[in-house]
């Protein structure tokens, strides 16, 4: 379980990476036109959706003493980012970009199950 987080947390990654070159690409854009690469508040849902799973899976596992704040918001903020991401990829689908809101819950469950490996 450990290995998978990670690699998922790898992908997320470079995910984010690629969302902040779009923004920082729509930055120095003149024209207003095309839609934006996320939205802040599917940002702050997703990776509030991801901390609070983690801690309350973390805390029924018997996991808490191993949490460390630091690590709950990297990862928060990497998988709310790509959430966020892939939910406005999936815009016009509206079932599935609400359905994407599974996957941060997901995360948080897997982080804190596999916290003291991390």
């Amino acid at each position: 379980m450990t290995l998978f987080f990670q690699l998922s947390f790898v992908v997320a990654t470079l995910a984010a990476v690629a969302v902040a070159a779009r923004l920082v690409r729509q930055a120095f854009r003149t024209e207003a036109t095309g839609r934006p690469a996320v939205a802040e508040n599917e940002a702050l849902a997703a990776g509030a959706l991801f901390g609070g799973s983690m801690v309350v899976t973390a805390l029924a596992s018997g996991h808490w003493r191993a949490v460390d704040w630091s690590d709950l918001v990297l990862f928060a903020a990497v998988f709310g980012i790509a959430t966020a991401a892939l939910i406005e990829l999936t815009r016009n689908r509206t079932a599935a970009s609400r359905a994407v809101y599974v996957l941060p819950v997901g995360y948080g469950v897997l982080a804190g199950l596999t916290v003291n490996g991390l």
